[in-house]
Parts: structure tokens; sequence; C-alpha cells
């Protein structure tokens, strides 16, 4: 008996320390992921501008809403891309679309 209890408890204290390994591996694994999610989502979010500023028809301006007018201005010149939070946040509470674009100058801005 003395045997088996001391078998039972090696193989307790075994278990728990593989229990620990793999629990250890799964937190770095769930950091890993959440990096890897991050990385996407950075990644899609670039594709995405990317895809909008490809498809901008500049032919068409009056139909653009503030988001395509913003992603053309800021288009121009990467030096513009500083002011793009405000850019989007002003040019949608001003509520500016294309039929106001043509009107616009810098001063506007």
């Amino acid at each position: 008996i003395d045997q088996l209890k001391q078998n039972h408890q090696e193989y307790k204290t075994e278990m728990e320390r593989k229990y620990k390994q793999v629990n250890e591996a799964n937190i770095k694994l769930n950091e890993e992921c959440k990096e890897y999610q991050s990385d996407l989502q950075e990644m899609a979010d670039k594709y995405n501008k990317l895809l909008r500023k490809s498809k901008i028809d500049e032919s068409d301006y009056e139909s653009w809403d503030s988001d395509l007018i913003c992603d053309w201005i800021i288009g121009l010149d990467k030096e513009y891309e500083k002011y793009e939070d405000g850019l989007r946040i002003k040019a949608k509470e001003q509520e500016v679309d294309g039929t106001l674009f043509g009107d616009l100058d810098k001063g506007d801005l």
C-alpha cells in the first residue's frame, strides 16, 4: 500500500508539472495570438485604406462622401496624414460631401 501511495504521489506530482507546462505554453500562445490579431487588423486597415484610395474617381467628385474627400486629400501628400483624424472629424461634423467639394478652398480645410 505504501508503494501505491508513493506511486500515486509521484504520478500526481508529474501530472501537476505537466499541467503547469501546458498552461504556461497556452498563455504564451494566447499572447502571440493577440499580437498576430493586432497585426492582422493593422494590415486589414491599411489594405482597406489603399482599396478606398484606388477606387477614387476624380471625375465623379460630386458623389464623394466625407471619407472619400479625406482619402483624396490625404492621398495628395504623405505630409497630410498627420491631419487625417482631425480632418475626418471636421468633415463629418460639417457634413462635407462631394456636392460642396467644388466650392472648398484652403481656408475651409
